[in-house]
């Protein structure tokens, strides 16, 4: 079967990266991330305006993460015709509470979803926090095309508060792209199930940043969705 060919035949699909015709030879892993619902306005700079403070309300899917679902779950019932084996986890982006603001809060109770599994990444990423912290000094995204880091950090700026210092701002994305990145290697290290394929549903360019610390032929296929 030429996967490639049929994915993009699918009505839910409007990208399909770096797949490599193996994925079709076993088991496939569909993962794609989902954010926790927060507190009031999100993120709030902190009463030095050195960094963030954030609350998360537990076991409440975000709005933007009950669309991720549903963008997900059209994929899914549309790539069972195609008669391949897989599997597929919506991963809880917990670890955000430890890993954005300037202090740690408290990682929110991961809610249950009737459609597909929700599993946390907070364990996971605590285990692998001095991975968290080698990708901020190391910075991978400097080899993601310009065009692309330009723009999701236009995004990332977008919806902090509109007082937030330059310098606070910057270390929030640099912050937020070092989590993409670690979530790319630990995917890649089938921390979260084998044979692993990201479902885009968030901007094309999270895809592009995930794959950032990892060598080129091991970029993890992408099928970004519509």
């Amino acid at each position: 079967m030429d996967m490639f060919s049929r994915l993009r035949e699918l009505s839910s699909v409007l990208k399909v990266s770096n797949l490599y015709q193996q994925v079709a030879d076993e088991v496939i892993t569909f993962v794609f991330f989902i954010c926790p619902k927060m507190k009031g306005q999100g993120f709030r700079l902190n009463s030095n305006k050195t960094g963030f403070d954030a609350e998360y309300v537990p076991a409440v899917l975000a709005n933007s993460a009950i669309l991720a679902i549903e963008r997900a779950t059209r994929f899914l019932s549309e790539f069972e015709t195609l008669g391949l084996p897989f599997v597929a986890r919506a991963l809880y982006a917990s670890a955000d509470a430890l890993i954005l603001p300037s202090v740690p809060t408290t990682p929110p109770a991961t809610p249950v979803s009737p459609s597909i599994e929700i599993v946390s990444n907070n364990r996971v990423v605590v285990e692998h926090l001095t991975d968290f912290g080698r990708l901020y000094r190391e910075k991978p995204w400097r080899n993601t095309p310009q065009k692309i880091s330009e723009l999701e950090r236009q995004r990332l700026v977008s919806i902090l508060p509109s007082n937030t210092p330059a310098n606070v701002a910057c270390d929030f994305v640099e912050r937020t792209w070092s989590g993409f990145a670690l979530d790319g290697v630990l995917i890649r290290g089938e921390c979260f199930g084998p044979n692993p394929v990201l479902l885009g549903v968030e901007s094309p360019g999270v895809g592009v940043l995930q794959n950032a610390a990892l060598p080129r032929d091991r970029w993890l296929p992408v099928i970004q969705l519509v």
